[in-house]
């Protein structure tokens, strides 16, 4: 037979024990979020990039880019998200150097969908800077 305060200790915890599991199921996640990392690439040739509205005055150049994106996406409830996020990209020309671009920025989105499936319609309120 075991010790009276070993079995106290153990009715304790049995009593104690679903309480994690409760409080894991009904109320939301927020720090069970998903990560995202996402790097982009490009190399292109662009035919008239100053905008120009006669030939004289179009321009073609090649281009290099280069965008990266990391955002951290949580799920809110049954139907409601938010995405936070930081990005930079920059576009490197090899002929017109007043045309370079670089470019950093924060982004939110708070998104509610009504009802359930892949079409049902969904509301999404962005916010963004960039710089």
């Amino acid at each position: 037979m075991l010790p009276i305060s070993t079995t106290r200790a153990a009715r304790v915890w049995f009593r104690l024990a679903p309480a994690p599991l409760l409080a894991a199921l009904l109320l939301p996640m927020p720090s069970a979020a998903n990560e995202s990392l996402q790097v982009t690439l490009s190399a292109g040739q662009e035919s008239n990039v100053p905008r120009g509205i006669d030939v004289d005055h179009e321009l073609d150049a090649a281009f290099v880019g280069a965008q990266v994106f990391a955002g951290k996406f949580w799920q809110l409830g049954l139907n409601d998200s938010l995405l936070l996020g930081v990005a930079a990209d920059s576009r490197q020309y090899g002929d017109l150097s007043g045309f370079r671009h670089v470019a950093a920025g924060l982004a939110a989105t708070y998104s509610h969908k009504f009802g359930l499936g892949a079409y049902a319609p969904r509301m999404d309120l962005e916010l963004r800077y960039r710089q």
